[in-house]
């Protein structure tokens, strides 16, 4: 009696440790509780505890432990699979399945749930579709849980759009009701027609749409450029940062940059603003061409968020003017984003389009001076503006790794007397040529009209290697 009443006193110990997150302790109960007292249900009661951390691998080894004296039941399979949902583990929480399947262990809706939860983590519809197919061959019961699992994962994997119909007229076949995280998760995995029908039906089930409702179906519009949509949603909803942002999505491919720059004045008003709405304004800007306002959005989101380095290539993404360029670039200290060597190479781009050659030696001995290494691609773009030749050498003298770009940048610049001589040095180097390198080789022989007996000399090798290439 004394030691069912101590057995007793250890369970609801190593429970309510578990519900603190003091899965260590739970542990340490166990450990101490003689194994000749140990059960199937004290060892689940510190799985779990284990289970509400995260801790997976202390979870799999109780159960390892249980298998091995063959009392593992259908709570201690779930709380493994639980664990290993929380662990983003879905292809061990699928492993135990199987293992639960091998002890004859027959699973139940928590089970299932757990492992619909762990391939919605991931993404992995075709999975979860599997897996909740397989539940109903088994007689386990879905419920909207496992459904509005299934959903989410169509919606996380980029399952296609009919997918989430289906799902629902299946929930429709077994008598499972939609709540409303079901029906979000369904309006976020649909294309936006549907999710707007969804949004409606939610009315007809005398379901209130949430903020999250409007979001997914923001989004929905978004990702099908239907901004005028996107904006009507907005405007009959009060929307967080998620919905501002999302609605500039939209704007994207139109490149409408007053109406992203109202909402995103709209949404500082609300105090609705977050990082994310001030990329996608940039991103909307910097599509438009716009980079006046791209340095006031960057400028705006320093003084609120600090400004990103991403954030700063995006507005140089949009320059084509090398002194616009330039401006950003020294301004991008000033908001303490110091530019990196992607940055540089988004200027050097820019100045590629102007041949501002003096430009370009003093950003190289700007980028030296800042112990960043120019890379193939910056001197790619420098051979662009001319002088092919001096620039190689300038990048050989750097010890900056030669490949076929290069070459094809110095030979698209070079004269055919200098192009013929890159091709040779190509040969020497035993550099594979792309099939662009080839094509502008051949197109300056031709243009040179000579030299065709030495032409075939150095386009035949270089031509099989790249053939050679090509060979599966």
């Amino acid at each position: 009696m004394a030691e069912l009443d101590s057995l007793k006193l250890a369970t609801r110990t190593i429970a309510q440790l578990g519900r603190s997150h003091r899965w260590q302790e739970s542990l340490a109960t166990l450990a101490a509780t003689p194994r000749a007292f140990q059960n199937c249900i004290l060892c689940n009661a510190a799985m779990n505890a284990c289970a509400k951390s995260s801790n997976w691998h202390a979870a799999l080894a109780i159960l390892e432990d249980l298998q091995t004296q063959r009392v593992a039941d259908v709570v201690s399979y779930s709380t493994a699979v639980s664990a290993l949902e929380r662990g983003n583990k879905w292809a061990c929480a699928l492993a135990t399945l199987e293992e639960m399947r091998q002890a004859e262990v027959l699973p139940n809706t928590i089970t299932c749930n757990a492992a619909l939860s762990a391939c919605e983590k991931s993404g992995k519809w075709q999975t979860a579709l599997a897996l909740l197919g397989r539940c109903r061959r088994l007689s386990v019961q879905a419920d909207v849980v496992s459904f509005s699992a299934a959903l989410s994962a169509c919606e996380k994997g980029e399952a296609p759009w009919p997918m989430a119909l289906q799902l629902l007229e299946a929930m429709t076949d077994q008598a499972v009701v939609p709540d409303v995280i079901c029906l979000n998760a369904a309006i976020s995995a649909s294309h936006w027609p549907v999710a707007l029908h969804l949004l409606r039906c939610m009315g007809q089930k005398r379901l209130r749409p949430t903020r999250t409702s409007y979001n997914a179906a923001i989004s929905s519009c978004a990702d099908g450029s239907e901004w005028q949509r996107a904006l009507l949603l907005l405007a009959r909803c009060r929307p967080d940062a998620v919905g501002f942002g999302s609605a500039m999505v939209a704007l994207e491919r139109e490149a409408l940059w007053p109406l992203a720059l109202h909402l995103l004045a709209a949404s500082e008003k609300r105090s609705a603003c977050d990082a994310v709405c001030f990329h996608n304004a940039l991103t909307v800007c910097s599509a438009a061409k716009r980079w006046r306002e791209c340095l006031g959005v960057l400028e705006q989101m320093g003084s609120r968020f600090g400004a990103t380095l991403a954030a700063c290539d995006q507005g140089l993404q949009s320059l084509e003017d090398w002194r616009q360029s330039l401006r950003l670039l020294s301004h991008m200290r000033q908001l303490k984003c110091p530019p990196d060597e992607v940055s540089y190479g988004l200027f050097f781009k820019a100045l590629a389009m102007s041949g501002e050659t003096f430009a370009a030696e003093m950003a190289l001995k700007e980028m030296r001076a800042q112990t960043l290494q120019p890379n193939a691609h910056i001197y790619g773009s420098c051979m662009s503006m001319g002088n092919p030749e001096v620039w190689l050498r300038q990048m050989i003298a750097a010890q900056i790794e030669l490949h076929t770009f290069a070459f094809t940048a110095c030979i698209e610049a070079a004269s055919p007397q200098h192009a013929h001589r890159l091709a040779s040095e190509m040969q020497t180097r035993q550099l594979e040529p792309d099939l662009v390198a080839l094509s502008l080789l051949s197109w300056s022989y031709t243009r040179a009209r000579s030299g065709l007996r030495r032409a075939a000399e150095i386009l035949g090798p270089l031509q099989r290697r790249a053939a050679a290439q090509l060979k599966p």
